[in-house]
């Protein structure tokens, strides 16, 4: 891309200004944005950090919450370890999936790796901010497709069927009842987000000033920036 896109960072949804509404930031981990050509990549991660802190600093503040996709065995909810607004460690990054790559690459040799270090060191997560490690697409449950299409044994279903539903419960007992989406994929991991919060009770939207798409590496990315929201309903 050529220009900055604007971001909407005065959200035009209602539900975006309630109490009940958390902002849900998915699969933005460096595995991801290496597909991205790198003007695209510092563009979309300055423009989503402006938005993350917006996020943070309403009144009130607006519940900042993440997923990742990592291997099976990793799934896991991660809760606030605290109150404070401190920045989580680099363990904690890493052990949360935003780290997350093929055993046989290289982590220093990952594109954009320096563009995600320093969105992530300044906007990752918080101590008061929970996290989910998921398994396939959908933040809010793994369908018996989405097991079959990950490969994911029938044995760990258990142990991947009760972190989710502690992610929920947590979302729920926290008050929330809107989740705003943003992040990676929009036609993949987002939208199945979405549907998947839709049908644990909740109301999502799709905000598409935050999300990104692509085609493929080769085409570089397509992104999708643009004001406003679009609820899958």
């Amino acid at each position: 891309m050529t220009n900055k896109p604007t971001s909407n960072t005065a959200f035009t949804s209602a539900a975006d200004t309630r109490s009940d509404t958390a902002g849900l930031i998915v699969d933005v981990q460096l595995g991801c944005v290496a597909h991205m050509n790198a003007e695209d990549c510092d563009n979309y991660l300055s423009s989503l950090g402006k938005q993350i802190e917006d996020l943070r600093t309403r009144t009130p503040p607006v519940p900042v919450v993440w997923a990742t996709v990592d291997n099976p065995e990793n799934t896991k909810f991660h809760p606030p370890i605290g109150t404070s607004d401190t920045i989580r460690s680099p363990a904690d990054f890493t052990a949360m999936g935003f780290y997350a790559i093929s055993p046989e690459a290289k982590l220093e040799d990952y594109p954009n790796k320096d563009a995600f270090d320093k969105f992530i060191n300044k906007h990752g997560p918080r101590e008061n901010e929970a996290g989910f490690t998921k398994p396939a697409f959908n933040a809010f449950g793994t369908s018996e497709k989405d097991r079959l299409d990950a490969e994911i044994s029938e044995e760990v279903m258990p142990h991947i069927n009760a972190e989710h539903e502690k992610f929920v419960d947590h979302l729920k007992s926290t008050g929330v009842k809107n989740v705003s989406i943003f992040g990676a994929v929009g036609s993949v991991c987002c939208l199945e987000s979405a549907i998947g919060a839709e049908q644990k009770g909740f109301k999502p939207s799709l905000m598409l000033d935050g999300i990104a798409c692509w085609r493929s590496t080769a085409l570089g990315s397509l992104l999708v920036w643009r004001n406003g929201f679009e609820s899958p309903n």
